[in-house]
């Protein structure tokens, strides 16, 4: 009755919207026309109709619908504010704030009629953790199949296999409420996709995809309340994989570029199909198939009962989700696992570095003159992989001792070589960046300088430690100099004069 309904009423409803102008533009081959954007009314209604006409018919076996009025009357009201929320947003367009509010409201209003996630990895939970962890799943789930809304079809297909799925379940398990409710929905979205499959002439719009995304979401309530085991209680999620996974995927993707959350882009895996060149019917074809999959694994987790089993299934299922990222070829990803590794493998030569140069630096109180500073200084640039080095004690003008060197690494001794380098050469300092720090509050001092050449082969673990080189490098020098202007013995009258007349 459902399927029959929305064959009907889908035409109408695309007249009545092209009239009204609630339109898309949609290209195809040869140019673009308008498609109505609201192809959802016609859905919701062939679901209520479906599940009134044995009632409204008076036919066998009409009575039992009574069975499922509970079920109705505890989804019509947070079904029926999502649904004003997506004609609002299809007719004229909400701010995201605004949508995420609403949708808020509808899940603590379906919590507030009873429905929540008991229990989470095998554990109860409290009213207020249930209540928060139920709204994240009903948020998710809503917003995941209006991110999926992308290509001619690929929606309502989706839709299809996941309320099939939990229909197949519920008829295994004799939950017949449950089974009535999604017959309804898979028929009434079965007959949708007649006219919304490429080339769409109707599109679900968000008054089609946040209501049948937040009714999924309560489905897989259902479902995990009448679960037993902690397996079984996950099969939903590989019901709802395909939007489930894209949804995750955007969100980690623009976390990591540092994009907002909920911002739109062409990032999403049908977009990413797209790209690798398959067509608009080879794509929602293949999320066919993903979604098939993650509908017969969902199955398979409430159908086994040992759980080695189950193991399996859910390990080929994260096997296979990891193949298919690796194949979109997401650069986010790609460049966190990079760092990632180089990080990793890092850690042990940054410690090293950081080892090395506090060394170094501790005995830099008990140095006789600037030319054995100066060594130290060069052991610490060879140690953190600088390529040249830069110290002048003094004014910019004037200064009273200025050295320059090019650090070769190759060198294993670099407070030999610091001492038989030459102290008139000025070398050409390489291209690259340089890190400088000046000695005292306003360099009044002198100035410290490193370089690193633009083809330098560490600069992860050099960058790491510039914060903590700079602190220590700028104190230890400052003391030294400070305290190297009042010994006598060196005869250093000057620096003594040129300190007091700094300060």
């Amino acid at each position: 009755m459902a399927f029959l309904a929305c064959l009907l009423l889908t035409p109408l409803l695309r007249m009545g919207l092209l009239r009204v102008g609630f339109v898309d533009r949609h290209e195809k081959r040869g140019g673009s026309f308008s498609v109505p954007r609201m192809g959802g009314l016609s859905v919701l209604a062939a679901t209520a109709l479906g599940l009134a006409a044995p009632l409204l018919l008076r036919l066998h076996g009409g009575g039992s619908i009574h069975a499922v009025v509970p079920m109705i009357r505890a989804l019509a009201g947070p079904v029926v504010l999502v649904l004003i929320l997506g004609i609002a947003d299809d007719a004229f367009g909400v701010s995201p704030l605004f949508k995420i509010m609403v949708q808020l409201a509808a899940a603590g209003w379906l919590v507030r009629n009873g429905l929540g996630i008991p229990a989470l990895l095998g554990h109860a939970l409290g009213p207020v953790l249930s209540a928060v962890v139920t709204v994240v799943w009903l948020l998710g789930c809503t917003n995941a199949f209006n991110l999926i809304d992308g290509l001619d079809g690929l929606a309502s297909g989706e839709a299809i296999f996941a309320t099939g799925t939990v229909l197949i379940y519920a008829l295994l398990n004799h939950y017949f409420a449950l089974a009535v409710l999604t017959a309804a929905l898979t028929g009434a979205l079965a007959a949708f996709l007649h006219y919304n499959f490429y080339p769409a002439s109707i599109f679900l719009g968000d008054a089609g995809s946040l209501p049948i995304g937040f009714l999924l979401g309560s489905f897989a309530l259902f479902w995990a309340d009448k679960a037993t085991t902690l397996i079984s209680l996950s099969a939903p999620l590989f019901a709802l994989a395909v939007p489930l996974f894209d949804t995750g995927i955007a969100i980690s993707r623009r976390w990591l570029a540092h994009r907002p959350l909920f911002g739109r882009d062409r990032g999403h895996v049908h977009h990413k199909l797209l790209q690798r060149g398959l067509t608009v019917h080879r794509s929602v074809l293949l999320l066919y198939a993903a979604g098939l999959f993650g509908a017969a694994a969902s199955l398979l987790l409430t159908t086994f009962r040992q759980q080695q089993y189950s193991g399996i299934v859910i390990l080929f299922f994260a096997f296979f989700v990891w193949g298919g990222i690796q194949q979109l070829g997401y650069t986010e990803f790609a460049e966190a696992a990079r760092l990632w590794r180089r990080g990793f493998f890092e850690q042990r030569k940054i410690i090293r570095m950081h080892v090395q140069m506090r060394s170094l630096l501790a005995n830099v109180d008990h140095l006789g003159d600037i030319d054995e500073l100066w060594g130290v200084l060069s052991a610490v640039a060879l140690c953190l992989h600088f390529s040249a080095l830069e110290l002048r004690v003094g004014g910019e003008q004037n200064p009273y001792w200025f050295r320059r060197k090019l650090i070769q690494e190759e060198d294993s001794d670099p407070v030999a070589r610091a001492e038989a380098a030459d102290a008139m050469a000025t070398p050409v300092m390489p291209l690259g960046w340089s890190l400088r720090v000046p000695l005292g509050q306003q360099g009044e001092l002198g100035l410290l300088s490193f370089w690193r050449a633009g083809d330098s082969h560490y600069p992860l673990a050099t960058l790491q430690v510039v914060e903590d080189l700079k602190l220590h490098v700028s104190r230890s020098l400052v003391q030294y100099l400070n305290a190297l202007a009042t010994r006598p013995e060196h005869s250093l009258a000057a620096v003594a004069g040129w300190a007091a007349e700094a300060k």
